[in-house]
């Protein structure tokens, strides 16, 4: 068997480099303390979280003032205040009737037909007509009658001194 040196510098080249890795790591653990010998650590009693309502509660009882107010009995321990209060009575006030269209002319021939003024516009109607929120039930002669849901509302002409 043959050997050949070049053959083991490889291998000795990463036994050296291990070598070097496990000392260093060695050194380091040393000088952090990790390797030390651990003292037993000083065992402290935790702080009672109780302690202070304990202390309160072996107090001895004291009574209270006599302004304090006792929560828990009925009444206080001075004269009720009165209070003057002005109760104000809501205004009730009575809706406006619903404005209603001014009849302004009536045409009367086989298709009678009717001018009314209602929100500031003026408005040609017939019998049948839906106009706004209103019904044109008829018309007359002398009067317009129109039907706003179930309420009918009849409109005169003015006579022409009015």
């Amino acid at each position: 068997m043959t050997r050949n040196v070049g053959n083991l510098i490889a291998p000795l080249a990463a036994i050296a480099l291990f070598a070097l890795v496990l000392l260093q790591t060695w050194t380091s653990l040393r000088a952090a303390g990790a390797w030390h010998a651990r003292k037993p650590a000083v065992a402290i009693a935790a702080d009672d979280p109780f302690l202070m309502l304990d202390q309160q509660l072996g107090r001895a009882f004291r009574p209270m003032a006599a302004t304090i107010r006792d929560p828990f009995r009925f009444g206080g321990v001075s004269a009720p205040v009165a209070i003057k209060t002005a109760t104000k009575l809501p205004r009730l006030e009575v809706p406006a009737p619903p404005a209603r269209p001014v009849l302004t002319a009536i045409v009367w021939d086989n298709d009678p037909r009717a001018i009314v003024n209602w929100k500031g516009r003026a408005w040609t109607i017939h019998e049948g007509l839906l106009f706004d929120e209103f019904v044109v039930t008829s018309i007359r002669p002398e009067q317009v009658v129109l039907k706003r849901g179930d309420e009918s509302i009849v409109l005169t002409r003015k006579s022409s001194g009015e």
